[in-house]
C-alpha cells in the first residue's frame, strides 16, 4: 500500500483543489465529481469525462477550462482529441 507521506500529500492535493473548485459558482457539484474522477483516471478526454459522468460536452468543456483556468489540469496543445492531465498529482508518485 501508499506510505504516509503519499496519502498527507494525496489528502493536501485534495484540500487544495477542494478550495480552488469552490470558487466555481454555477458548476461546483459536477467540479467535484470530476475533480473524483481525476484521481482515477489523471489522464483523460473531454469525450471519456461525458461518458463517465453522464454529462453533455458543452459542460463538460466548460469545467475542463475552468480547471486548467484554476490550475488543477494541463491540457496537451492538440485542437481535436485533447488529453488532460492532473499532473500535480502524478508528481506525487514520481
Amino acid at each position: 500500500m501508499f506510505n504516509a507521506p503519499v496519502i498527507k500529500n494525496i489528502d493536501n492535493l485534495n484540500n487544495n483543489c477542494q478550495e480552488k473548485i469552490k470558487t466555481l459558482t454555477r458548476s461546483h457539484i459536477n467540479a467535484s465529481e470530476l475533480l473524483k474522477l481525476l484521481y482515477s483516471y489523471p489522464r483523460i478526454t473531454a469525450k471519456d469525462i461525458c461518458e463517465s459522468l453522464k454529462m453533455d460536452y458543452q459542460n463538460v468543456n466548460n469545467l475542463l477550462k475552468a480547471f486548467v483556468k484554476l490550475g488543477i489540469i494541463e491540457a496537451n496543445n492538440k485542437k481535436r482529441n485533447k488529453t488532460y492531465t492532473f499532473k500535480e498529482y502524478l508528481n506525487i508518485f514520481n
